[in-house]
This record gives structure tokens, C-alpha cells and sequence, in this order.
């Protein structure tokens, strides 16, 4: 079962405000944009499972070569 956690940049909220290269959740004159780390899901996977993924993504490779 996948325990997803908040994202942490954007706090659950989906959506920042970018201005220049920072991101704010205050609008300060940016254009708002979906959150860069959760990609506008607002919630992440637990870090388990990203170190499991990617230990499955190396098995792949190395069994392919």
C-alpha cells in the first residue's frame, strides 16, 4: 500500500507563485504554476518507495547490458 506524504515545497496546496526563479506561496506579482516537485499533485510518495523504485530501475539496467 502506498502511504503518500505532502509535498513538501508546496505544502498540499498544488499550486506557487514563481517569480523570477523563487517560488512563493504569497502573491507577490508572479504567475502561479503547478508546484515543480509534486508536478500539481500535491502530495509525493513515501521516500521508501522512491529508493525502491530507483533500486529497481538499476537492477533493469544492469540485467539488460
Amino acid at each position: 500500500m502506498s502511504k503518500e506524504i505532502r509535498c513538501i515545497r508546496c505544502q498540499g496546496r498544488k499550486k506557487l507563485y514563481k517569480i523570477n526563479s523563487c517560488y512563493s506561496h504569497v502573491n507577490t506579482g508572479g504567475v502561479l504554476v503547478n508546484c515543480p516537485m509534486c508536478l500539481g499533485t500535491g502530495s509525493m510518495k513515501s521516500s521508501q518507495e522512491i529508493i525502491d523504485e530507483i533500486g529497481n530501475r538499476n537492477n533493469n539496467v544492469e540485467e539488460e547490458t
